[in-house]
């Protein structure tokens, strides 16, 4: 019988945070939003190089990629999309793997209330080292921000510029 040997060195660094949101508008209009191409209009510092999508905006297997620090060149595959109810995205970098599910928690006429959650893993030292600077509240209040900026959009139509 053959030896093998495993090189179980690496100890990765597994972070996840999560934020609930109510935003004031239902969901088949907040739904949409959450889609790389209009995220740049209510995003002011969002960019992405759409590489896959049939329709043109988000949907199931839809293809970018980000380069954002600290987390560096990303790309993003759309892993569950069930208009206007849910939406995954899972990233595969070169330091980590992220799975970032929105979910709607409830509906009505005006507002909808969504829980947004993120976990990462990292990949090797560089991608722990990322990772110092972050822990479940960092990821909350980074969810938190982003929920901001969609409520900024939804309520006044256009932009919070930063």
């Amino acid at each position: 019988m053959q030896n093998m040997d495993h090189d179980t060195s690496l100890k990765s660094t597994k972070i996840s945070g999560s934020f609930e949101a109510e935003i004031s508008a239902p969901a088949d209009i907040v739904f949409p939003l959450l889609c790389p191409v209009r995220e740049y209009d209510w995003i002011s510092t969002w960019k992405c190089e759409m590489v896959q999508s049939e329709s043109g905006v988000a949907e199931k297997l839809c293809v970018f990629i980000t380069d954002t620090e600290p987390f560096g060149k990303e790309t993003w595959i759309c892993t569950r999309y069930n208009f206007p109810r849910e939406i995954q995205y899972t990233r595969f970098g070169t330091n980590a793997v992220s799975l970032l599910d929105i979910s709607l928690i409830k509906d009505d006429r005006s507002k909808s209330t969504w829980l947004w959650s993120l976990s990462s893993v990292s990949l090797n030292e560089e991608g722990n080292r990322v990772f110092v600077e972050f822990d479940a509240g960092a990821i909350s209040q980074k969810l938190k921000s982003i929920n901001q900026l969609l409520e900024y959009y939804i309520t006044h139509g256009q932009k919070l510029e930063m």
